[in-house]
């Protein structure tokens, strides 16, 4: 989150999609910490599998976000 903020404070006008990266990266770590604190009793590898393969999803979403910036 640190360097988000470093990032934005040296550009004189942020990129959108580098606001947009910021923005998703805050979200993206509320979301799974939250959903990791609460797993879902019963089927526990399914979970874990299906959230594993969403944050990969988000995290590529990011990245071409971040690459485009």
């Amino acid at each position: 989150m640190f360097v988000y903020a470093v990032v934005l404070q040296e550009q004189s006008q942020p990129n959108e999609n580098l606001q947009q990266a910021g923005a998703d990266i805050l979200a993206l770590n509320v979301e799974f910490v939250k959903r990791i604190n609460h797993t879902e009793p019963g089927s526990v590898s399914l979970f874990y599998n299906k959230l594993r393969e969403e944050f990969s999803e988000k995290v590529r979403n990011i990245y071409g976000l971040l690459s485009q910036a």
